[in-house]
């Protein structure tokens, strides 16, 4: 028979302070029928659950320089936090969810958990490009969450910004992709940076650079090594694939793209036995960079096939097939070994 555990939305790994190879992993439970879950997976194997507020989780986070530090953000929009590994948590009453939009992240600094953002869209790829009701607002707090203040993400050179899904900090550099509606009408993947902590933003790249006004795509992820020299100067982020036809010239739009002291390069999943063919719709899902190694990227595919690449995405190899890989949709690396990686999903299980 099989059976079902409940989804694993959100995933964050982060090494104690006390002991290099302790650690632990926050998890949180999706799934619109159950209440708002953390699940903590401590070193020693022990879980320790929590329900949390109204809704379910829609992310959580935690920093990789303090273990015992981590924030969810649920459904309805209420933000908690705990600061002694997840023993208590306080909702931050403080944080001034709006009464409109849709929760849909949470992302603190690498090396600081006092810096932590929140998204929140209101209006989707329906709304009008003069529609004023339509917005997306980044929530930033620098002291822990006890104050907010928040931007409108607003791009000045006719590009609707419509719907973000995922974020990613490093410093006060502030990344963050989703959709948006460009030239033709299209839905297109775009990425926003803020060089200030959230305070302005540009757009950084857009899915039309790669393929003209005739395709459809969205941001999904980003990742970005949290030691060593190269952390927080190499940038990946992952391309969903939202449509059956493309332009020849892009005929697929399923890969990732890299950053590194200067502007995006588009790399295909391609080349390797297994890959992607003839028209099929790829999403994207994930991605995860070792620690300490910046070619070393994890990519999983669609919540099935998992692909690897020490190339920093220039060449790839399937190392999971969608048999072995059931409805993942999370992969993070590990924090205490190079070329070790977590991966967190629905899990289906034989009994």
């Amino acid at each position: 028979m099989d059976t079902d555990s409940p989804e694993i939305e959100a995933l964050n790994f982060v090494p104690t302070e006390s002991e290099a190879f302790n650690f632990k992993i926050w998890l949180s439970n999706y799934n619109y029928s159950n209440p708002a879950t953390s699940l903590i997976v401590n070193s020693d194997g022990t879980i320790t659950q929590t329900n949390l507020g109204s809704g379910s989780i829609r992310a959580n986070t935690a920093s990789l320089s303090n273990s015992n530090t981590a924030y969810y953000l649920t459904t309805t929009k209420e933000v908690w936090k705990t600061t002694d590994g997840g023993n208590s948590f306080q909702q931050l009453t403080s944080f001034p969810a709006p009464s409109q939009g849709t929760a849909t992240d949470i992302f603190t600094s690498s090396y600081d958990p006092s810096h932590v953002w929140v998204v929140i869209n209101n209006g989707d790829m329906s709304a009008q490009c003069n529609d004023s009701s339509a917005w997306v607002r980044v929530y930033r707090s620098f002291n822990g969450g006890q104050t907010w203040t928040y931007s409108e993400v607003v791009d000045p050179n006719d590009y609707c910004l419509r719907e973000v899904y995922r974020g990613d900090a490093y410093g006060n550099v502030v990344y963050i992709g989703g959709r948006g509606q460009g030239v033709g009408g299209h839905w297109d993947g775009v990425i926003y940076v803020s060089n200030d902590g959230g305070i302005t933003w540009q757009r950084d790249w857009s899915h039309n650079e790669l393929t003209g006004p005739n395709a459809s795509s969205a941001i999904s992820s980003f990742a970005t090594p949290e030691l060593g020299s190269s952390a927080g100067e190499v940038w990946y982020a992952t391309v969903e694939r939202r449509s059956i036809t493309f332009p020849s010239a892009y005929p697929s739009l399923r890969g990732i793209l890299r950053k590194q002291g200067g502007e995006w390069s588009y790399k295909e999943i391609a080349g390797c036995a297994g890959c992607f063919s003839g028209n099929d719709r790829v999403e994207v899902v994930d991605i995860a960079v070792d620690t300490w190694d910046p070619n070393l990227v994890m990519v999983l595919v669609e919540g099935h096939s998992l692909y690897r690449s020490a190339t920093g995405g220039d060449s790839w190899t399937r190392i999971l097939a969608d048999t072995t890989v059931d409805n993942a949709w999370r992969i993070e690396p590990d924090p205490t070994m190079s070329g070790h990686f977590w991966l967190a999903g629905k899990i289906k299980r034989k009994t």
